[in-house]
């Protein structure tokens, strides 16, 4: 555990001293991007994944960091572990900044679409995370084998397809009007606290099964 507390750290070193202008637009993006439409709320995953997840981990390849750091004695269980537990440091100022951004545009003439009430901000908290755990978990293990810089045309591609389909179903219920109010109404009282807990735990789940599938990769893995 004490290996993965420093490795943790330096990951966070790197963002906070190299990688600072992807920390200020990852902060930016989660902030601003939900309002107008609480939709595009769900697209700020993929930010802090592409720019932070994706860019912390091309940092280190640029820089043959990730060569040094297999030939620490330290476990490859626990430098895959570092890196998932990062991912979830990601995930959760997210979701964070997301729902500061929201509660702030509930206070302005915008009409995002948000409402202000705990039932409503209890169920976006939970499916900003189902969104975001399972986006990490289907971008991770690609990462950690391949390389992000030598899948970073797919990363992109799952990137960019994230938000064509955020971006189609916030123009649709902005178009139908009416349909932002049915949204509303499914997080506000179509799922209880139970329906949505229990969907943040399945992604949690997915974000364990992940994890083994990562681990069982990069134990396997060769550098040159």
């Amino acid at each position: 555990m004490k290996h993965i507390d420093s490795l943790v750290k330096k990951d966070l070193i790197y963002l906070g001293t190299s990688l600072k202008r992807l920390v200020l637009m990852a902060v930016v993006f989660s902030v601003f991007i939900p309002i107008g439409n609480v939709v595009y709320a769900f697209g700020v995953p993929a930010i802090m994944g592409y720019l932070l997840t994706y860019g912390v981990f091309a940092y280190e390849e640029k820089n043959k960091m990730n060569l040094l750091a297999i030939s620490l004695p330290v476990k490859r269980s626990a430098l895959c572990s570092a890196k998932y537990i990062t991912s979830l440091i990601y995930i959760v100022s997210s979701v964070a900044l997301t729902i500061l951004g929201l509660i702030v545009s509930s206070y302005t003439p915008i009409e995002s679409g948000f409402v202000n009430t705990p039932g409503f901000i209890l169920n976006m908290v939970c499916m900003l995370l189902a969104t975001a755990l399972i986006y990490h978990a289907c971008i991770l293990p690609i990462i950690i084998y391949f390389g992000a810089i030598q899948v970073r045309y797919i990363l992109f591609i799952l990137y960019v397809g994230v938000f064509v389909m955020i971006g189609i179903f916030g123009e649709a219920t902005i178009e139908r009007g009416n349909s932002l109010a049915h949204i509303n109404l499914m997080l506000d009282k179509g799922l209880n606290s139970i329906s949505s807990l229990l969907i943040l735990l399945v992604s949690l789940l997915v974000y364990m099964i992940s994890y083994s599938i990562a681990n069982g990769l990069y134990s396997r893995k060769e550098f040159r």
